[in-house]
């Protein structure tokens, strides 16, 4: 009995594992041709055997190429049926677009449900040289900029490339610079060269770039111009700023001119203009880069002063420049406790004011002019004493005096002055005379005058000789002097102005800043 189980066990063993003959189709691909050699851009065309090898028909064979993701793109097929026992024959194609040169194997795959088979191709790319010149580099450069060139070889090629670069440069038609190197540029890579310009003289220039790799040649070109304008400037103290501005051949302002006043740097606005405001006098270096034309010039910066005198009801005003001299069409205003009045001065510098309308006590002036800094006192103004009436003593008309006046003697004549006494008046006049006429024709006049913070002193040579080796020498706490003429030294609280030579009636002006 229990054999026959185990029997029964066995027979059942041996029907499970013995397989059945099954009527699956199975798929071969065969490839016709299995090599190419191609370059970019180049088509393949891959003829392909595809066979059904079971006994039951294939329905929607997928037939495609399989190979490097990128430098190709491959056809997919579909074969809606192959007979048992028959075989297809197709094509299939692969666009060959940029790949790198080099040898590459790709698969043919032909597929149904999970039956593949597959074949392989090899492919050759051969090497591409290809690339290409630029130049980068404007058209117009004003003169006094900055040029910069861009040289670039751009590769193309699907291989690395080694090759001679070189350039050269023209103004007006002469050669300046040249260069010349063999470089080494990797696949589809970019080599830049650098050229810089540092402010180029005017001029017409052409950039020539040449290139050579394994014999391919090429070359271009680039023109470009550098121009300087004709500019013209214009600097000066006015209303409180100094204003600078820069115009072209036509009178128009120029904007983008870089302007240095003491340092500071501006730009001119569209206008062409610059306006530094000041409250300070002294004297302002001005720098400009007209185009790369560098120029240099000063602007004095000057304050108002004003004296007075009093007559009166009337005020007498002096307004002066800080070497003394007076200055004209300055317009005055007088502020009192009884209104305000206003006023210009002469050609000299002199204005009267009536007191009498801005009332007496405190009194503000202001003196304003376009080209000097203004000025601002305050007065004291006394009110006049009025003269004292005198007490009449004529008689009453048609009265008889009390006392009748006794008959006046005549007065004897006066005596001749004696001669000696004559002689001696005229000695004395004439040494009067002669000592007067000395210090006016042969001595120097000196004056010495102080406004505010400043310190003023004059020196005139005498009429009929010049003055040499002058030297003034002064204790006073000096922050900074100026003259018109000769030498200062500030030593400690002392300064000393020194002249060489004066001509007759010549002047020159110390102005101290105390």
């Amino acid at each position: 009995m229990k054999f026959k189980v185990f029997l029964l066990i066995m027979v059942l063993l041996i029907g499970i594992t013995v397989p059945r003959a099954s009527a699956y189709p199975l798929i071969s691909v065969h490839v016709l041709r299995d090599s190419f050699e191609v370059s970019p851009g180049d088509t393949i065309i891959i003829p392909v055997r595809i066979s059904n090898l079971g006994n039951e028909s294939i329905n929607n064979v997928t037939l495609y190429v399989a190979g490097p993701a990128s430098g190709f793109r491959y056809q997919t097929k579909t074969i809606r049926s192959i007979p048992a026992n028959q075989s297809v024959l197709e094509t299939l194609i692969v666009e060959v677009l940029s790949p790198d040169a080099g040898a590459y194997s790709m698969k043919v795959i032909a597929s149904a449900g999970s039956n593949f088979a597959q074949d392989t191709v090899n492919v050759r790319v051969r090497a591409k040289i290809a690339y290409t010149l630029s130049i980068n580099v404007g058209d117009r450069y004003l003169y006094g900029k900055n040029v910069t060139a861009q040289l670039l070889v751009n590769s193309t090629s699907n291989t690395p490339m080694i090759g001679t670069v070189e350039f050269y440069l023209y103004r007006n038609k002469k050669i300046i610079k040249s260069y010349s190197s063999t470089i080494y540029i990797k696949t589809r890579e970019t080599w830049e060269h650098s050229l810089l310009l540092p402010k180029p003289e005017p001029g017409n220039y052409t950039l020539v770039l040449k290139a050579d790799f394994y014999g391919n040649s090429k070359m271009v070109n680039k023109s470009f111009e550098v121009y300087q304008r004709s500019l013209r400037y214009e600097a000066e103290f006015r209303n409180g700023a100094i204003l600078v501005r820069v115009t072209d051949g036509r009178g128009q302002g120029v904007q983008g001119i870089n302007v240095q006043i003491n340092g500071i740097q501006f730009t001119t606005d569209n206008h062409g203009m610059v306006s530094y405001a000041v409250d300070t006098p002294g004297t302002y270096r001005i720098k400009l880069n007209l185009d790369g034309k560098i120029v240099e010039t000063v602007v004095g910066v000057r304050k108002l002063f004003i004296r007075t005198v009093q007559q009166n009801r009337t005020l007498l005003v002096h307004v002066l420049d800080p070497t003394g001299k007076g200055v004209g069409n300055v317009t005055l205003k007088a502020t009192g406790p009884a209104g305000t009045v206003y006023a210009i001065t002469n050609s000299s510098g002199w204005a009267e004011l009536n007191l009498g309308d801005t009332g007496f006590g405190t009194v503000i002036l202001d003196a304003e002019n376009p080209s000097y800094l203004p000025a601002k006192i305050s007065i004291n103004a006394e009110k006049p004493i009025p003269p004292k009436k005198e007490t009449s003593t004529t008689p009453p008309e048609n009265t008889t005096p009390l006392i009748t006046p006794a008959p006046t003697t005549p007065a004897p004549p006066a005596a001749k002055t004696s001669l000696p006494y004559t002689g001696i008046l005229l000695i004395l006049a004439a040494l009067i005379f002669a000592g007067t006429s000395y210090m006016t024709f042969f001595m120097p006049a000196t004056l010495e005058e102080r406004l505010d913070r400043y310190y003023f002193v004059k020196i005139k040579a005498p009429k009929l000789r010049g003055l040499k080796n002058f030297r003034y020498e002064k204790q006073i706490n000096a922050a900074d002097a100026r003259a018109t003429k000769g030498r200062i030294r500030i030593d400690g609280n002392t300064i000393i102005w020194e002249i060489e030579e004066l001509e007759p009636e010549e002047e020159a002006f110390l102005q101290v800043l105390l």
